[in-house]
């Protein structure tokens, strides 16, 4: 008896110390969990370089009628005009000659299917002018890409792209929206433009146009609008802004002409996080102690990536994290090493635990430029490298600092600090890092930084540009992300935590601003496209390289679209217009629908044909 009384005078004891062995070991093995992850298996791998190879199409009859022919003059607007589109007809994969207005001959117009005119002025072509008016009446296929200079040429020319009234002079469009199914991401929003100019003709149209896109406001402007001329077909382009942003819209524009139409896309949606894992700043800021009262360390960890694993998880995307070691203004070769790696691993391996993965961004934050850069006065507090073996040195302690930290890991990717890169730090990677197989800078061009294209370089590193950055999603950046779904089926996103920390107007909204507006921007993203990947940066990557080396040759038939595609590897990434018909059966891949007349297709082979359904 006396023994059960000693057990139960010491029972309370046993159970509290019972319940704190087991939280023990539950917080242990939450943390173990947090600093280990499984790796996850990729969607979609790079391949060496060299198993891609380009093949011949075996049938001329897929050469008859694709080529354009694009037209332009020497002139400023013209001249930007021509930067803009011919990359996207090249990576449209749309065989094109590019020919100056003043070289034309009428008889030329035979050898193409399609004519892209991008003249300031129709006196450019002369007579030619109504020699490709009769053209497109027996057939040809004309995009006007902006509105020409008031002429002696327009009274003739301007009815036939179905404008019915017209003055001499242009007005500024500050907005544009939808009015029937278009461009992914377009429905039901208004597109802002920042700085607007007098672009467009403010003008009236027949009836047997069908318009796109118009301005906003009491009295609309028609902006994209497609009109049957004869046998032919002219789509007109009344929007007048021109730069990279707007690539997207053109290439949608340039869809229209024919019956059907197919061109290669990328199909990602990829989230970059910049500086992150880094060492986080001590202290306290401005905004986070106005909003929240803490210091910094404990918002980005309780806060700040709370809420972004949230968005994450909410739309099932994963992350790609780049690794800045440390803060060390250090431009000589002088190294040392950051020995505080908890907040590493417990970043990182919540990134990799949640399907993500890990680049590189730098030892430092110092890009990778000598002494010959010009940083201009925006970067001055940057310090350029001593020499290619300083450069080396930082390189060479990021990589073994990484491995040590992550050793399972894969670090592929690079992103240049403030998206800054030399020709010689470039070259230093490619030759120096052979485990460097891409390269995300950006996509937007901007002062001194390193501006991309999506592609395969020659040296075999993979170019893969962010699209879109930060938290402030202004007019312009909504733009651009409206043109790349369209135009490449992509969205290449960026951001870093220490723009919440920034003194700036950006910061000064407030976390809780800035995450509504990335929520509503990944809202926005995946319902206009829920069937886009998400992808990591190193998946993006090997999806460019399939992009990149696909060459499309397209037959159109009475009852089908015929494809063949050139370079095929395992899997191609293709949208489809269809013009009036209906996709039907579909061999050698599949479709799903993005908007009425709008599919994107996935070729498993490298031959494909789509039956055509009348509507």
């Amino acid at each position: 008896m006396n023994k059960y009384r000693g057990l139960l005078r010491y029972g309370g004891i046993i159970v509290i110390l019972g319940v704190f062995l087991l939280l023990t070991v539950a917080l242990i093995g939450r943390d173990v969990w947090r600093l280990s992850y499984h790796k996850s298996e990729k969607v979609l791998t790079m391949a060496d370089p060299a198993e891609f190879v380009q093949t011949e199409t075996e049938s001329p009859d897929f050469e008859a009628g694709e080529k354009c022919l694009y037209l332009w003059q020497q002139d400023e607007q013209s001249l930007q005009a021509q930067a803009m589109m011919e990359p996207v007809l090249a990576q449209m994969k749309v065989p094109y000659v590019s020919m100056e207005a003043a070289q034309f001959q009428s008889g030329q117009l035979k050898d193409y299917g399609t004519v892209v005119l991008a003249v300031t002025t129709l006196g450019a072509l002369g007579e030619g002018t109504m020699d490709i008016v009769d053209w497109v009446n027996e057939g040809g296929k004309l995009l006007c890409l902006y509105p020409p200079a008031w002429d002696s040429y327009s009274n003739a020319f301007l009815p036939f792209l179905g404008i019915m009234e017209t003055g001499s002079s242009l007005g500024a469009v500050d907005s544009f929206q939808f009015v029937r199914p278009f461009m992914p991401g377009g429905e039901g929003n208004i597109y802002r433009i920042d700085e607007p100019y007098e672009s467009s003709m403010l003008l009236h149209l027949t009836d047997d146009c069908d318009v796109y896109m118009e301005s906003v406001g009491d009295y609309p402007v028609p902006l994209i609008w497609k009109r049957q001329y004869g046998q032919g077909t002219v789509v007109m382009s009344n929007l007048g802004y021109i730069g990279k942003s707007y690539r997207g819209i053109y290439a949608a524009a340039f869809s229209l002409l024919d019956e059907c139409f197919a061109w290669p896309v990328i199909n990602g949606a990829v989230f970059f996080l910049d500086e992150f894992p880094a060492p986080v700043p001590g202290g306290s800021s401005e905004y986070i102690q106005r909003d929240y009262g803490q210091n910094i360390d404990s918002f980005i960890t309780n806060v700040w990536w709370r809420d972004m694993q949230s968005v994450a998880k909410k739309h099932q995307f994963p992350y790609t994290g780049m690794v800045v070691e440390q803060y060390s203004g250090a431009t000589d070769g002088t190294v040392e090493r950051n020995e505080d790696i908890v907040r590493y691993q417990y970043f990182g391996n919540a990134i990799l635990g949640n399907g993500g993965e890990l680049g590189y961004n730098g030892y430092n934050y110092m890009p990778l430029v000598l002494e010959n850069f010009d940083f201009t006065e925006n970067y001055e507090s940057y310090s350029p490298w001593t020499n290619i073996n300083a450069m080396k040195t930082s390189m060479d302690e990021l990589v073994d600092f990484c491995g040590s930290v992550f050793p399972r890991e894969d670090f592929q990717i690079y992103s240049p600090p403030s998206n800054i890169l030399s020709e010689e730090g470039r070259q230093m990677l490619a030759s120096q890092f052979p485990q460097i197989k891409a390269i995300a800078g950006t996509y937007i061009p901007g002062e001194v930084i390193y501006e991309q294209e999506f592609e395969v370089a020659d040296d075999g590193i993979v170019e893969i540009p962010r699209t879109v950055s930060g938290f402030a999603f202004d007019n312009a950046a909504n733009i651009t992300a409206l043109s790349e779904l369209t135009f490449h089926f992509v969205s290449s996103y960026f951001a870093y935590p220490d723009e919440v920390l920034d003194t700036g107007s950006v910061a000064e909204l407030g976390w809780e601003e800035m995450l509504r507006r990335f929520s509503g921007y990944t809202d926005w993203l995946f319902e206009s496209a829920p069937d886009i990947r998400r992808l990591t940066g190193s998946e993006l990557a090997g999806a460019v390289q399939r992009y990149d080396n696909i060459e499309v040759h397209r037959l159109i038939t009475e009852d089908s679209m015929k494809l063949e595609l050139n370079g095929f590897y395992d899997e191609a990434w293709l949208m489809v217009r269809f013009n009036g018909r209906q996709p039907g059966e579909v061999t050698g891949g599949s479709l799903t629908k993005i908007l009425d007349g709008l599919y994107l297709l996935k070729a498993e082979e490298p031959e494909v044909e789509i039956m055509l359904e009348e509507p």
